[in-house]
């Protein structure tokens, strides 16, 4: 008869007991992509959450506040661009007949 690896009984090596990751983590980087104001909240939370609880999820969290503060300073810009066009646009006089 074989035997058993050393140390692991019949049963195989024991079971590996994982970190769980921080809800408010995963909900800041989904919601960074759609409400980026509400992905930088949960990320905020998850950020402390995960300070506090020791939990998974740092870099879900961290992405989703890079990627909430980018969307946001792109709609801003894009929002100047805009009122800066028709601003130069009214200007010239183009839109007079």
């Amino acid at each position: 008869m074989s035997q058993p690896p050393t140390g692991y009984g019949y049963g195989g090596p024991p079971p590996v007991s994982q970190r769980p990751t921080d809800t408010m983590a995963v909900l800041g980087l989904v919601f960074a992509f759609v409400f980026p104001l509400l992905g930088l909240v949960f990320s905020i939370i998850g950020l402390q959450n995960v300070k506090r609880d020791g939990t998974n999820g740092r870099g879900l969290a961290l992405a989703g506040l890079w990627v909430s503060i980018a969307s946001m300073v792109a709609a801003v810009l894009l929002v100047v661009a805009y009122i800066g066009f028709f601003a130069v646009l009214l200007g010239t006089g183009s839109l007079s007949s």
